[in-house]
């Protein structure tokens, strides 16, 4: 466990997902997951989760 700095660092479906009577269940938003990954891997400094970039321009069709 890490303890993270402020809950605002936290994506709401995660802290949704340890919240009574739910206890601790999967994440169910990719967005969410690759986030709380990010996150893990700063707070402990080592990437022990992998994660994927996101795009660096995106590209809208009129």
């Amino acid at each position: 466990m890490q303890r993270v700095a402020h809950v605002d660092q936290v994506p709401g479906k995660v802290v949704a997902c340890f919240r009574p009577p739910r206890a601790i269940q999967a994440i169910g938003n990719p967005t969410a997951e690759q986030y709380s990954c990010r996150l893990w891997n700063e707070l402990v400094g080592v990437r022990e989760w992998p994660t994927i970039e996101p795009p660096r321009t995106i590209s809208f069709r009129i």
